[in-house]
């Protein structure tokens, strides 16, 4: 299943705590042009190998039973260098999770 954060009236967001899991995508609206989140806990299951975190602004991530999934990419937009406030980031179980710096050629 995938969830599409925003609709076509929707231009901003803003969500207190979001908690994903069973999701094989996640997109943005294309009319959505701020996203912001408190805290984002994923619960990858099978079918799903990259997360990519749309949001403008981002406070906490938690992943949890990364082991039990076929995830191994964690994507970050470029807005990540815009993000304000203290950022934490929790994952527990993640032996191939590779989160490391990269920018998208789609970006």
């Amino acid at each position: 299943m995938t969830v599409i954060l925003g609709g076509t009236s929707t231009t901003e967001m803003s969500l207190r705590s979001v908690e994903l899991s069973g999701l094989t995508g996640l997109q943005r609206s294309s009319c959505l042009e701020k996203l912001m989140a408190k805290s984002v806990t994923y619960e990858p299951r099978d079918g799903i190998s990259q997360i990519y975190l749309l949001f403008d602004n981002l406070e906490e991530l938690v992943g949890q039973e990364v082991s039990y999934s076929d995830l191994v990419t964690l994507r970050l937009p470029l807005k990540t260098v815009n993000w304000t406030g203290c950022f934490a980031l929790t994952v527990y179980d993640t032996p191939v999770l590779n989160i490391s710096s990269m920018y998208g050629l789609e970006e």
